[in-house]
């Protein structure tokens, strides 16, 4: 696999940045590059949208429980609120909607079960065919 060298801007590019931005109008309006395609920008807004609905329904955290469970063998006296959802199936294609597989997460436990995918598998919180759409 062959990488392409990047470039340096052509000098006239620094010295007339006007005329540079006006050839190329969507790089500037986010300060840089566009950051996403229309079609992911769309999949995505509808993504929110469902999400918060989500979260609004499920204040609380469903993960804290299992890996305070799991971790030290005792029992969790401590629920966080959700800041997040986690998608135990993954987000590929369909899978980033499908409501059936997410659980609602706060920071602390949706950063552990990233960080810890074997053990994440062993109580139910990540699937083994994750990203794989049925």
């Amino acid at each position: 696999m062959t990488y392409k060298r990047k470039h340096s801007k052509a000098i006239w590019t620094r010295t007339y940045p006007d005329q540079a931005k006006k050839l190329r109008p969507e790089n500037t309006e986010r300060g840089g590059i566009k950051a996403r395609s229309q079609p992911e920008a769309l999949r995505m807004a509808v993504y929110r949208g469902i999400k918060e609905l989500f979260i609004t329904q499920n204040p609380l955290c469903q993960c804290c429980q299992k890996i305070y469970t799991h971790v030290t063998g005792g029992i969790c006296a401590r629920v966080e609120f959700t800041d997040s959802v986690h998608h135990r199936k993954g987000r590929a294609g369909l899978l980033l909607w499908d409501v059936r597989y997410w659980l609602p997460a706060c920071d602390r436990c949706h950063r552990w079960i990233h960080e810890h995918p074997s053990e994440a598998i062993r109580i139910g919180l990540l699937s083994k065919d994750w990203n794989k759409q049925d």
